[in-house]
């Protein structure tokens, strides 16, 4: 796969591209509202700890609500229950926007927050599945990984964004803003996708093999035991992310520098990420996943800890643009291995357990890192990733270990 087979793809199915199209616009808030409240409520309050409280308690909201609407999906009309996890969002949205510009540590801001964090609709599943319904199976390789480089584009892009913005204009806009792109994303996608696409369940898709398998045999689910523990290694992978917000946001403050730089060392790493996707896709690999999975993992770890000993401008944005070239592939990595052990019947369920796994572990790096940033300094952040990822790359053995049945299917990045 290349750059140029993303393009003649994009060219040759303009329903893809307005499927593409809409799901991202739909789903920048998921990259941008987290930073914004974490960063309105720094501002309005002055505590670094309850800014972490309110901004991981959206993410723990999508954690909570994730598995719910996976059943919702597999149940109920797809376009229903979407529709109305997106009005929820919105109403969540515009709430916030009145509260969170107080100057008082009010926990209504922290239950509307986890409220929002609970309503995100489901996007990223849909998306797969769409695409999965739409184009041939040696097509799916080539659309997945487009879809896995945008999505990375939503959560890396989305958070530099959001610093640049509530700098310049406050949060409330910000937060206003995330509500009409979430409403108008939202309606536009569930028209560009059709209704035959978003019916029955994601079992009822063509098995879609990518374009480096054939014949590829319903795999035995492994057991529940390699599914979570997977699961909770995704957790950790994510942490990360959380971590460098808090880390970049009180490193900032210790050396005088406005918030806007925050966004700067994001922006840096999100195109490492777009870059490293790109290559990862465009070439032919002959290890196995699970060895590309393992390097991957200890590469995001180590260029994101090493900035806890390195400090100018140009030190520390090399760092975080090599750690953002293992993003995107790691993302697309994650969810293949996690595509492979998925059992029949809940293939929608898992998706949701995946944004689980990316959410929760954004809340715990979030909270963790508040507290550990306030009390010891923003290299003592930076030096729990050196922690969290091979804890996470260990919980993830006995599912890079399970037997390789045949190649897996293609599939996309992070929910």
């Amino acid at each position: 796969m290349s750059a140029p087979a993303q393009l003649r793809l994009l060219a040759r199915y303009g329903r893809l591209r307005r499927i593409l199209l809409w799901s991202f616009v739909a789903r920048i808030p998921l990259g941008a509202v987290t930073l914004s409240l974490f960063l309105g409520t720094r501002i309005s309050t002055g505590s670094l700890e309850f800014a972490g409280w309110v901004s991981s308690a959206a993410v723990v909201g999508m954690a909570a609500g994730a598995p719910v609407q996976g059943r919702l999906l597999d149940a109920f009309p797809l376009p229903r229950v979407v529709a109305a996890f997106a009005a929820g969002q919105v109403l969540a949205l515009a709430a916030l926007a009145l509260a969170v510009t107080g100057d008082r540590r009010d926990w209504v801001v922290v239950a509307l927050a986890f409220l929002q964090g609970a309503s995100v609709p489901a996007l990223s599943s849909c998306t797969r599945l769409v695409t999965k319904r739409s184009l041939p199976p040696e097509e799916l390789g080539t659309a997945f990984a487009l879809d896995s480089v945008l999505l990375e584009v939503v959560y890396l892009g989305g958070p530099a964004l959001a610093a640049w913005a509530v700098t310049a204009v406050g949060v409330r806009p910000v937060l206003v803003a995330a509500a009409l792109l979430t409403a108008v994303g939202t309606v536009r996608f569930l028209r560009a996708a059709g209704l035959p696409a978003l019916t029955g369940t994601a079992d009822d898709a063509p098995a879609g093999p990518g374009p480096e398998s054939t014949d590829r045999p319903a795999p035995a689910a492994p057991g529940r035991f390699t599914a979570g523990s997977f699961v909770l290694g995704m957790a950790l992978l994510a942490a990360p992310f959380g971590l460098i917000e808090v880390a970049l946001t009180q490193r900032a403050t210790e050396e005088g520098a406005t918030l806007a730089s925050v966004g700067t060392y994001l922006t840096i790493m999100g195109v490492g990420s777009v870059i490293g996707g790109l290559v990862h896709g465009a070439l032919r690999w002959r290890g196995g996943v699970s060895v590309r999975f393992v390097l991957l993992a200890l590469g995001l770890g180590g260029g994101l800890a090493s900035v806890a000993v390195v400090s100018g401008p140009a030190p520390v944005g090399l760092a975080f643009a090599l750690a953002g070239l293992c993003v995107a592939p790691l993302a697309a990595l994650g969810f293949q291995i996690l595509d492979l052990i998925s059992p029949p019947g809940a293939w929608m369920q898992l998706q949701g357990w995946g944004s689980v796994a990316n959410t929760a572990g954004h809340a715990v790096g979030l909270t963790l890192g508040g507290y550990v940033a306030a009390a010891q300094g923003s290299s003592a952040a930076f030096g729990l990733i050196a922690v969290a990822v091979p804890l996470a790359v260990a919980l993830s053995l006995p599912a890079l270990r399970t037997p390789a049945r045949t190649r897996p299917a293609a599939t996309v990045g992070a929910a």
